[in-house]
Formats: C-alpha cells, sequence, structure tokens
C-alpha cells in the first residue's frame, strides 16, 4: 500500500521525529538529516506501509518498532512533505535550512554546540500561521497516531457513548487546537507521570459523527474499519443498542493489531445492531403513553 504524503505528514506530526545529526569527519563535523517512526509493536503493521512508500528499515526497540529512515532520503521526504507538516512544520524547515546552510563545510565542535541550542530552542517554536482547516488526509495520519474512538457503554441506559479523542504533549498542543477550531468538542488538561497533556475529546452524536467520519475516514488505514462502524451507525439513527456496539467496537479495535488481515464486513457487523431500541427517555413507561402529551411538549 502507498501512501500519500499528506497522510505520512500527519503520522509523522503524531508518531514520528527528526532532526539534525553530526557526522565526524576527519576535518570536522557534517549535519546531516535524521528521521524516523515509532508505534507501538502491537500495532505496527501501519509501518510497514509506511516502509513502502519511502523505504527505511524496521527495528525492535523495547515494546516498540521502530522506522528509521537513512540521512538522504530522510532529506529528501522532509523536504517533499514539510508544506504538509502542521504540528513540526516550522523545526523541519529550520533543520532542513541547517542542513543547507553547511552543505559541503565541516563545523568545529563549538559550533555544533552552538546549532544545537538553536535547534533544541527551535524544536518547541509554535508553527504561524496555523491553516483555516486540516486536510482530509493530514487527520486521517495524524488521528491513525494519535487519535482512539473511545466507546462508553451504560448499563442503566443501554446506550453506547462514542467520542473521538487526541492526546498530544503540551509542546505540540496546536495539533488539538486546529481540529478543535475545525470540528468543535473541547480540550482538557489530563495529569500522567511525566505531566500534563491537553486531550481534545469530540462527543460523537450521530450527526457529528457523520460529519466528523466522513471527511477523512476513507483516508484512514489503522483505524478504517472502527470509523465506518460508528458511522454506519450513526446513520442508523442511534447508539441505543450499547452492548453490541461496544462488543464490536472492541472486536475491530483487536483486529487494528492485525493490518494484514482483510478488512472486516462493515455491513454484517451492522445488521447485528438493534436501531429499533427505544430511547431510555420512554423506555420504561406504559405503550398507549403519547409523546406528544409530554408537559415538554405542550
Amino acid at each position: 500500500m502507498k501512501l500519500s504524503e499528506k497522510y505520512i505528514a500527519g503520522f509523522m506530526d503524531a508518531d514520528g521525529s527528526f532532526g539534525v545529526k553530526f557526522n565526524k569527519t576527519a576535518s570536522g563535523y557534517k549535519p546531516a538529516i535524521w528521521l524516523k517512526f515509532s508505534q507501538e509493536t502491537a500495532k505496527d503493521k501501519v509501518l510497514e506501509y509506511i516502509q513502502q512508500s519511502i523505504g527505511g528499515s524496521l527495528f525492535p526497540c523495547k515494546n516498540q518498532t521502530v522506522l528509521e529512515v537513512p540521512q538522504k532520503q530522510a532529506r529528501k521526504l522532509l523536504s517533499r512533505i514539510r508544506k504538509h507538516l502542521v504540528i513540526k512544520r516550522h523545526f523541519a524547515e529550520v533543520c532542513l535550512q541547517t542542513v543547507y546552510e553547511h552543505r559541503g563545510v565541516h563545523i568545529s565542535l563549538d559550533e555544533v554546540h552552538v546549532i544545537k541550542a538553536h535547534l533544541k530552542h527551535q524544536r518547541k517554536h509554535v508553527p504561524s500561521p496555523m491553516p483555516n482547516f486540516p486536510s482530509r488526509k493530514w487527520v486521517a495520519g495524524y488521528f491513525d497516531g494519535d487519535g482512539c474512538l473511545a466507546v462508553s457503554y451504560r448499563k442503566h441506559t443501554g446506550c453506547c457513548y462514542i467520542s473521538a479523542r487526541v492526546t498530544a504533549e503540551m509542546h505540540y498542543r496546536v495539533g488539538v487546537d486546529l481540529l478543535l477550531r475545525a470540528f468543535g468538542g473541547k480540550i482538557y488538561d489530563v495529569k500522567k507521570t511525566e505531566g500534563v497533556y491537553p486531550m481534545w475529546v469530540l462527543s460523537l452524536t450521530p450527526s457529528k459523527a457523520k460529519k466528523f467520519i466522513t471527511y477523512f475516514a476513507k483516508h484512514s488505514v489503522v483505524k478504517r474499519d472502527q470509523l465506518y462502524f460508528v458511522l454506519r451507525c450513526a446513520e442508523g439513527g442511534n447508539f441505543r443498542d450499547g452492548k453490541a456496539i461496544q462488543t464490536t467496537m472492541k472486536h475491530l479495535k483487536a483486529q487494528e493489531q492485525r493490518l494484514s488481515d482483510p478488512s472486516a464486513d462493515i455491513r454484517a457487523l451492522v445488521e447485528n445492531v438493534d436501531f429499533n431500541v427505544k430511547s431510555p427517555r420512554f423506555r420504561n413507561r406504559p405503550t398507549e403513553y403519547r409523546v406528544s402529551d409530554s408537559p415538554a411538549q405542550m
């Protein structure tokens, strides 16, 4: 599967990293671009798709798999995708400019320390201006990397409540800010051992699910089946058959780890969901009770 540059840029903004390394030579140091992607080993199939598109080598690192791209390919790739980056665009431009300015020049160790300090400062610089709206393929790559569909089953109502969520590092919150601007929702501060992280949350009512998911689902790789299942349920009108929806989503999230498997038959899965379940508001009322008689309707 060959992935688009916009998708790769979105995934880079989520789970990729790059910078400038300094190769020691007999005459001094020579700067070069390094670039890699990382993913949990249990969910690393998407890295194989990226490798098919851009090259590089895969290797294990603790509980993760890393895709490392050779220096020459890394510079070419970063040059191509930088215009599609949102969160890391500014730093990509700084890194490329650093390598370009010192092309064919060997620099001293003192200069290396100065450049490294400059790069460290620029890494956390907020890109400006932000795009007015993210591209579809960028959202697909970014959500595949850092996003999830959270499913909550409420036993007392029998309904399922679904939300789209993306958690980012504080100095990379421009990505969740862009999603907030484009699709609405809220951003919450989540405390973790490493610090506080901003988390974007969009509660997916059927109408919001259709608007958000249809925007980018066909470009998704990792979460495509989950997205289309929720979309088909939204088109059915409600998420009231909560247990069936939750069970199916658990199955699809497990399948996310095996992207080489054939895609799920979403139509068949949706057929197991009952969209005729009564609303919790009227479930225990007498059958002869008419909605039009409700005080709220009068």
